[in-house]
């Protein structure tokens, strides 16, 4: 029932996906547009970035609770100038990449879909019909990008797309060894653009040059590096800081994303070689039910009403040594 509910939130807040929304048609149809349906997920044209907040040609299904509300107690008052909005052009991910001889090129598979208008008229209907959306999705792309600094600054066409392109920044880090990164590291910054060109003004013409639904992994055979965490290498005098940084010292950052969130798929050996977009991101969060503890004492109470040095090492003296065997341990996601 768990996993349902997430599938159905991503399905309503992003669209259909492979693995993520079974139970939606991957050919479905929208009665409005979907920039109104859709709430993430997306990258609109780059010409098209900036959009007044309302469209003159927007569904009245489109309309959040209230606004007729709204729109009746403000009369005849002078209405407000329009509020601009702008919508991501682009999402990316920067990563930390071995030396040259160690890694030429990185893989990169791309998935989206588009929608089209189509026009539906019921039995005896007069005129146009009403608009629907179809989707259409595109299937996935593997780009192979050599790690060559000019070519990824000029940009690099999807196959089988219109002006989509993947365009970055790689640049050698001259520092590696100072920041405690191997010799010869280089930083990667890659983004994937949306260059499609608008037939018109309007959020509907707008609608169908935009992406839906985006999705990307990258893959280095040769492995990303963990990204080393600089704020350890200043005193903190903020005690939860520096707890924070004893507890997951083991833990590592693979990468970063832009205007989307990454999981990295990290091996047994802690290697981590691919790279998943993830627009709901989650991760799992251990749930410690400490028992079987005997010697050691774990109540609070009890703990708070210590005062001599003996009776606190009596009570918590095996607690380092100890790791709890049948202890029960679960798990849940945090989303």
């Amino acid at each position: 029932m768990r996993n349902h509910l997430l599938e159905a939130l991503y399905a309503d807040l992003v669209g259909p996906a492979a693995g993520a929304s079974a139970h939606r048609d991957s050919r479905e149809l929208l009665s409005i547009k979907p920039s109104s349906w859709y709430l993430t997920g997306f990258i609109v044209p780059e010409a098209g970035r900036e959009m007044v907040d309302a469209d003159p040609e927007s569904d009245e299904s489109s309309m959040g609770m209230g606004d007729d509300i709204v729109a009746e107690e403000a009369g005849a008052e002078e209405q407000e100038p329009k509020q601009k909005k702008f919508f991501p052009a682009s999402v990316g991910i920067s990563v930390l990449l071995p030396s040259e001889t160690q890694c030429a090129h990185v893989d990169v598979e791309i998935s989206f879909a588009q929608y089209t208008p189509e026009q539906r008229k019921e039995a005896g209907q007069k005129g146009k019909g009403k608009t629907f959306w179809r989707r259409v999705p595109q299937p996935p792309v593997t780009v192979q990008v050599k790690l060559d600094a000019d070519k990824i600054a000029a940009g690099i066409p999807v196959p089988n797309t219109s002006s989509v392109r993947l365009e970055g920044r790689l640049v050698s880090i001259t520092d590696a060894p100072a920041l405690g990164l191997p010799q010869g590291s280089r930083a990667l910054s890659l983004f994937l653009v949306n260059r499609k060109a608008i037939r018109g003004e309007t959020q509907a013409d707008r609608d169908e040059a935009t992406l839906f639904q985006i999705q990307m992994a990258l893959k280095c055979e040769a492995g990303f590096i963990p990204r080393p965490d600089l704020r350890g290498q200043t005193s903190s005098e903020d005690l939860d800081a520096r707890m924070l940084e004893l507890q997951y010292r083991d833990q590592s950052e693979f990468a970063v994303g832009h205007n989307i969130a990454i999981k990295p798929a990290i091996n047994q050996t802690g290697q981590c070689q691919l790279l998943h977009t993830r627009w709901i991101p989650s991760c799992e969060v251990p749930l410690v039910d400490p028992r079987g503890l005997n010697d050691v004492t774990i109540s609070m109470e009890k703990l708070a009403n210590l005062s001599e040095a003996t009776d606190i090492d009596a009570a918590l003296g095996q607690l380092p040594s100890r790791t709890a065997p049948g202890s029960r341990r679960s798990s849940r996601t945090s989303h």
